[in-house]
């Protein structure tokens, strides 16, 4: 083995073992995952009644364990929200609505209010796959979400999405959800 190749080699295990020791100490991950119900309202409210949801949601130094100075960081999740579909009927026959099932992984920022430890407000939008009536369509969303913790471990909060595809009008959804934290 070359000389510069064994230089080369032990800088760069001399540089990884001190620059990677502060990070693990300053960079704590926290998960979480949420169950709720989804409310649909406007037109979407029409076709389709109360839904469910589940979620993971991920960001560094979260829920009251912010660094001194940080409000805002990045944040990220995944989730699935599931519409039943309504019965209506139409000139004496009988609809069935097909159900929506909306899954989506968005990134944003998390805000944690310095005066309010135990509030967490989530902002985050991305892309999102659509499922209706056998068809599978591509789109954007958005979600707003509040977290108010009852204790260390467990939030509740509310959450308002916004579900749009091409080439149709855009659908909300209020929700309620319950949030268990792992460290």
């Amino acid at each position: 083995m070359s000389k510069k190749l064994r230089s080369f080699l032990g800088c760069s295990l001399i540089s990884l073992s001190v620059f990677s020791q502060p990070l693990k100490l300053v960079d704590e991950k926290c998960s979480a995952v949420s169950l709720g119900v989804q409310l649909p309202i406007g037109e979407f409210s029409s076709t389709h009644f109360l839904g469910v949801a589940a979620e993971y949601t991920s960001a560094r130094q979260w829920y009251g364990k912010l660094q001194p100075g940080k409000q805002l960081l990045f944040s990220y999740n995944g989730g699935l929200a599931y519409y039943p579909g309504k019965k209506e009927t139409v000139s004496s026959y009988d609809y069935k609505y097909p159900a929506y099932l909306f899954v989506h992984a968005f990134g944003g920022i998390s805000y944690a209010p310095r005066l309010k430890r135990k509030l967490n407000i989530n902002l985050t939008a991305g892309p999102a796959l659509g499922f209706y009536n056998g068809n599978t369509q591509f789109n954007l969303g958005a979600k707003l979400d509040g977290y108010y913790f009852v204790s260390k471990r467990t939030s509740i909060g509310p959450n308002i999405i916004l579900m749009k595809e091409s080439g149709a009008d855009a659908i909300w959804s209020l929700g309620f959800k319950v949030t268990r934290l792992f460290f």
